[in-house]
């Protein structure tokens, strides 16, 4: 399996989810695309996986568009990353070969910084309604 990324955006009861592509140039470069869904943090946990599930199997489904509105803006109806990202936490939920998936809280500076020491690995299969109660708690760690 290729790396694959979701970019998980928090605010209130709203958890949004963005999948990511691949641009090839410069070796490959990973960036949101037009994939979105979004949930309440009320939802239930199979409601919630599944949501993810869907955004993560379209990753790379798309090639990021390469101009000057993210699709998170584009969702929210905003001009401008730093107000997209306003109040925000960000949750990214990633899978690679080696490490298999993991959670990694952030921390809001100027953008986001992550916070590996929180990351959360989930092995190389997700046992149901371990990946939303693991979720959860990445949220609870971002800043």
């Amino acid at each position: 399996m290729e790396y694959k990324q979701v970019d998980i955006y928090v605010y209130g009861k709203r958890i949004i989810m963005i999948a990511k592509g691949i641009i090839n140039k410069c070796g490959g470069i990973i960036a949101n695309i037009d994939v979105v869904k979004e949930v309440e943090n009320s939802n239930s946990e199979e409601q919630i996986e599944s949501a993810l599930e869907y955004v993560f199997q379209k990753c790379h489904s798309l090639t990021p568009v390469e101009n000057d509105i993210t699709p998170l803006e584009k969702y929210l109806g905003v001009k401008g990353y730093e107000k997209a990202i306003k109040g925000k936490k960000l949750v990214i939920y990633s899978c690679d070969r080696e490490e298999g998936y993991s959670l990694t809280p952030t921390k809001k500076q100027k953008g986001f910084d992550f916070l590996d020491d929180k990351k959360i690995h989930l092995g190389h299969e997700i046992i149901k309604g371990n990946l939303a109660k693991a979720l959860r708690e990445a949220i609870e760690n971002s800043k």
